[in-house]
């Protein structure tokens, strides 16, 4: 199974040197939190996490194609 990683923002700094996206093959399904964690991500972040454009919570377990955008949470006043 294959899925896509794409962090926005300062989640980027997260990224191999030069890519814009993390390609993971995952021999398991595994929940959103869990692939962030096998791609370096650290344990205690908190992001915004969409999955082919709707919107997910970390304990959502990745298909096959799926497309998983990271970004910070929103804020404002």
């Amino acid at each position: 199974m294959q899925v896509k990683v794409k962090p926005v923002s300062y989640f980027k700094k997260y990224l191999p040197e030069g890519e814009s996206v993390i390609t993971k093959e995952l021999s398991s399904p595994v929940s959103v939190a869990e692939l962030l964690r096998l791609c370096g991500f650290p344990a205690d972040i908190q992001p915004l996490i969409t999955v082919n454009g709707r919107r997910k919570k970390p304990d959502y377990v990745v298909a096959d194609g799926d497309e998983i955008l990271i970004a910070p949470p929103a804020a404002g006043g």
